[in-house]
Order: structure tokens, then C-alpha cells, then sequence
């Protein structure tokens, strides 16, 4: 779920969208749920040209942009207006996924569902946030199991072993703050840092078992059903990855879209 600033800064953003810059992130994920994400996320292959288009845009508008941080790949920024404050990040992001980008009324443009549960998974692989941590667990309860969201990980990573992911991810979970975890937006009501992190660990065992067992048949790209959701048995089909072209601005405060 998205704040009201968010929801405007997502409509006025959504004109300068297109295939090479397109939303993804905690924000997509999870706009249609009670968890926030404390940000906005655009990929885009000219990061430097889509930054200036869309605080211009804003601007236009009346917010105050402040850029926070720009290196190579990352721009930071912070936008104001209303008596209210959100991030926006605009990053590269590998050009391979597994589903073309989706039209959406509210974005422009932006990653299928699968994908960006994927990329979650990869994050919380690979980096140590809090919320990475509470969107295993939405997603694990809510979309899909993770045992094949691994699988689509190893793949877009180059990675030889989902498993390897996987123990990463595991101990991720297991030393996440649990103050940090508690104080996270759109944690679901009764949910403390405990019951976050047996949720999480109760589907990655499942995903291992997934993993030590998995057909030779998945291993080449993401099975998922008729829906497009990932799952363990019986896919619809295995989706290869492949180029769909262009990066990617997000919300990293806004809410989760598995909650």
C-alpha cells in the first residue's frame, strides 16, 4: 500500500515511464497490501537523463526534490510536498526476467509479480535489511512458495547453487534486528520479530526440501502455473530468462504487495 505522497509522486512518475525505465521494488510489490515500503524504486539504462526528467517533473508540480546520494547505478533522492517526505531510488537493474513488463494504470510500467518476488528473494540473499526479511514471509504466505523463487535467483546471479542462496537468506533471517523487524511498516497485526523469523524458516525448509529434490525439467528457468505464480508441482510451464530490456525508480519505504 502506498501513502497518499507516494501515490502521487508513483502518478506524476508514471508518464516518463517506458521499457527501458519501468517501477519495480518493495512499492509494486506490495501495493495492494497494508505494508509500506519506505521508497520508491525506478531502474533506468540512462540513469542520469530519467533522474532529471522525473524531478523535473515533479517540480513542475510543486514537490521539493532533494538528491541524497548519486554514484554509478544509484540515485538517491528525497521528495517533499504536503507536510510529508518519501524516498524515490533509481537504480540499475539487470536487464534479464523472466516476464515482460506489465502496464499498470499507476506506474507506467512495471515488473511482473514473479519477477519481483525473485528479486526479493535475491535481496534477501545477498544484502542484510529488515524488510527483505518480512517480504520472505509475506511471500511466502501470501503468493507463492520460495523453493522456486531460488531457483529464478541462481539464474538471474549466474549462481551455481540456489541452495548456497538459500543459506545465505537463512542467516539473514536469523540475524535480523528484532527491533528492526517490529518497527517496519505494515507489519501484519499479532506478528512480532518471532513469529517473522519462524514464518521465514518454516518456508525456507520447505524450499530446501524443494531445492534437494527439484526435477531436472525446472532447473532451467522459473516454473510457475497458468496464473503466472511460481510454484513447486506440476508447472504450466518452465519461463526461460531472457533480455526484456531496460532498468528500473522505487519506493524503499513504501508498503509490501504479498502482505
Amino acid at each position: 500500500m502506498l501513502t497518499d505522497l507516494q501515490a502521487r509522486v508513483a502518478r506524476i512518475m508514471a508518464s516518463n515511464r517506458s521499457a527501458e525505465s519501468y517501477f519495480a521494488g518493495g512499492a509494486v510489490l506490495n501495493q495492494h497490501t497494508s505494508r509500506q515500503s519506505d521508497d520508491l524504486t525506478d531502474t533506468d539504462e540512462m540513469i542520469p537523463d530519467i533522474v532529471q526528467r522525473d524531478v523535473r517533473s515533479l517540480e513542475d508540480a510543486g514537490y521539493e526534490v532533494t538528491i541524497d546520494l548519486e554514484i554509478y547505478g544509484c540515485t538517491d533522492a528525497t521528495v517533499r510536498g504536503g507536510g510529508a517526505a518519501t524516498q524515490i531510488q533509481w537504480m540499475s537493474e539487470t536487464r534479464m526476467r523472466f516476464f515482460p513488463l506489465q502496464p499498470d494504470p499507476a506506474w507506467g510500467l512495471r515488473l511482473h509479480r514473479a519477477d519481483l518476488a525473485v528479486n526479493k528473494v535475491t535481496a534477501a540473499s545477498t544484502r542484510r535489511q529488515a524488510r527483505d526479511i518480512l517480504d520472505l514471509a509475506l511471500i511466502g504466505e501470501n503468493y507463492c512458495p520460495l523453493g522456486p523463487l531460488f531457483l529464478g535467483a541462481a539464474l538471474k546471479l549466474g549462481v551455481l547453487s540456489p541452495l548456497a542462496l538459500l543459506n545465505n537468506a537463512r542467516q539473514r533471517a536469523v540475524s535480523a534486528s528484532n527491533e528492526e523487524l517490529e518497527s517496519l511498516r505494515g507489519v501484519p497485526e499479532g506478528w512480532t520479530a518471532g513469529i517473522i523469523k519462524m514464518i521465514v524458516l518454516e518456508k525456507l525448509d520447505r524450499a530446501e526440501t524443494f531445492l534437494r529434490e527439484v526435477p531436472d525439467s525446472y532447473l532451467d528457468g522459473l516454473p510457475v502455473g497458468k496464473d503466472g505464480i511460481p510454484l513447486e508441482r506440476e508447472a504450466f510451464e518452465v519461463r526461460p530468462l531472457q533480455d526484456g530490456g531496460g532498468r528500473v525508480p522505487t519506493f524503499p519505504d513504501a508498503a509490501p504487495e504479498f502482505a
